[in-house]
C-alpha cells in the first residue's frame, strides 16, 4: 500500500492490478474529492480512445466500489476512505519520476499528446523512462480541481 494526495493505493501482485481508493481529507469535503475522482476516471476513458496514449497508460479496469479496507498492519481503515470513489488499473512496476523533472522536449511531446485528447491536468503526472523516452504515465486527469480555502473555525 502507498498513499497519494487523494488516494490510498493497494497492490494485488497476483492479479497485476492496483486499486486506488480516495481517502477522506480534513481540508476537502466529499464533493471536492468526488470531482477529483471523476476527473481522473474521465481521463482514463479518454486515454483509452487514443492508441498513442493508451499505450502509455495503465490498463483501466473501471470503477469498483471498495469493500472493507484493511491496511498493511491489519487495521480496518474503511472509515478513512470513500469506498464508492475507487477504481482498478494495471500495476506498472518500475521507477517513476515527476514529469516536471524529465527532459523538456520529451515532457513537451508527452504533454502535447495528452492535451490533444483533452487530458489537461498533467502537473501531478509521473512517468517511467525506457531508452530515453517516456514509456508509461500515471497520475493524470482531465482537469485540475482547485481546492478552495476552508475556514479554520
Amino acid at each position: 500500500m502507498t498513499e497519494g494526495a487523494y488516494g490510498l493505493i493497494f497492490l494485488d501482485r497476483k492479479l497485476g492490478r492496483i486499486r486506488k481508493v480516495y481517502r477522506r481529507r480534513q481540508d476537502a469535503d466529499q464533493a471536492h474529492c468526488s470531482a477529483v475522482f471523476e476527473s481522473e476516471r474521465q481521463a482514463f476513458e479518454l486515454a483509452a480512445r487514443v492508441p498513442e496514449i493508451s499505450a502509455l497508460v495503465p490498463l483501466y479496469f473501471g470503477q469498483s466500489e471498495a469493500g472493507r479496507i484493511i491496511d498493511r498492519d491489519g487495521k480496518d481503515v474503511t472509515g478513512e476512505v470513500y469506498p464508492c470513489l475507487s477504481f482498478e488499473a494495471e500495476y506498472l512496476p518500475g521507477t517513476f519520476e515527476k514529469i516536471g523533472t524529465i527532459d523538456a522536449s520529451e515532457r513537451q511531446r508527452v504533454m502535447s499528446l495528452f492535451f490533444s485528447a483533452d487530458i489537461k491536468h498533467m502537473t501531478d503526472a509521473s512517468v517511467r523512462i525506457a531508452n530515453g523516452v517516456v514509456d508509461k504515465v500515471i497520475d493524470f486527469a482531465v482537469r485540475e480541481i482547485e481546492l478552495e480555502a476552508q475556514p479554520l473555525c
